[in-house]
């Protein structure tokens, strides 16, 4: 990249910083991730209140607690791994 360009676009420059270093941030990426998660797993879909039985509102809770049993099953040989090499 020449320098004059810089010197015509300095907004454009600015701006495409100020997005790397937001979208590069760790709790971004994680909320972004979240929600993406949840929206392709089927935990939150713009359904009906009314028209949820409880049975499948037992369902999908079930569903949620199973997935937080194996995050936390894994969670301390991740850490542990993290520790040994060092990545915090």
């Amino acid at each position: 990249m020449k320098l004059s360009f810089l010197t015509k676009y300095p907004l454009l420059f600015i701006i495409i910083i100020f997005f790397e270093l937001f979208f590069s941030s760790r709790v971004v990426a994680a909320s972004f991730k979240l929600e993406f998660a949840a929206k392709n797993s089927g935990l939150l879909q713009s359904a009906d209140p009314q028209g949820i039985t409880s049975a499948e509102q037992q369902l999908r809770v079930d569903k949620l607690l199973k997935l937080i049993q194996q995050r936390l099953l894994i969670a301390h040989d991740v850490a542990r791994w993290k520790w040994n090499h060092k990545r915090f």
